[in-house]
């Protein structure tokens, strides 16, 4: 049966939505194993304490992804960051991780289906697609063409911990070799939110849409966060882009 673990990246400088959304997910999910981890600035200890949170305050500050016109990291930081997902992943002992970040929000606790690669968020028809050529060289790797074009594992995607493990270091020899004709070739790849993606896809694994997770699209102030709760369908247990603390600080 599956069963899930969390791991949470913090955005410097965001400590009260950090707790906000950890104290959430706690009331969800009170005993699962939750990594929490800060990128070289804000001391965590005290919330990870609080709610019985693996820590880690990483000293190699990372930055935010979403640099250089939105391109975000270089193939030797995907790298890196693949290699503290990897290290979490060794330790969390779950058939499934979610990957939190500091505007993810649940309603109700999180479904996990046993066949999820990586559950991960809708897209309109047409938008957010990866390079064909990217689809090509995953192809004559993995044998398997993706039969989803698209990206999109931001926050509160659901990954295959046994996948991510097995595949690691095979995956990792391969953007050494062809990361940066990728990366050069398509900068988005650059994103978390294409990178994992393509990862699986290099797995041979598929895409599927989670079914209980939406985006609220809120990326600036003002949103009316209650107003947005109020029209879901009862089935959605899980909000991005859930910002309402986001902005305080």
């Amino acid at each position: 049966m599956a069963d899930l673990s969390f791991i949470h990246m913090a955005t410097p400088h965001k400590r009260v939505a950090t707790n906000n959304i950890i104290s959430n997910i706690r009331k969800y999910h009170p005993t699962a194993y939750y990594f929490l981890s800060s990128d070289g600035i804000d001391d965590l200890s005290d919330i990870a304490k609080q709610y019985n949170c693996e820590y880690k305050f990483y000293e190699n500050r990372f930055g935010s992804c979403n640099v250089n016109g939105g391109y975000g990291y270089p193939v030797e930081k995907i790298i890196a960051w693949l290699t503290r997902f990897y290290e979490v992943c060794l330790k969390c002992n779950t058939s499934h991780i979610q990957m939190v970040e500091d505007d993810v929000w649940l309603l109700k606790p999180i479904t996990v289906e046993d066949h999820w690669e990586m559950a991960a968020h809708w897209n309109t028809p047409g938008d957010n697609l990866i390079a064909e050529f990217v689809h090509d060289m995953i192809e004559q790797y993995s044998g398997k063409r993706p039969v989803t074009k698209y990206f999109g594992a931001g926050g509160g995607t659901i990954f295959k911990v046994s996948t991510f493990i097995e595949n690691y270091h095979n995956i990792v020899e391969f953007l050494k070799e062809y990361g940066d004709r990728i990366r050069d070739s398509y900068p988005p790849f650059g994103s978390i939110d294409v990178f994992m993606v393509v990862y699986y896809f290099l797995c041979g694994k598929d895409y599927t849409v989670n079914p209980y997770m939406v985006d609220a699209h809120a990326h600036r102030p003002g949103f009316d966060f209650e107003d947005f709760v109020s029209k879901l369908s009862p089935e959605v247990q899980i909000i991005n882009n859930y910002k309402k603390w986001y902005w305080n600080e």
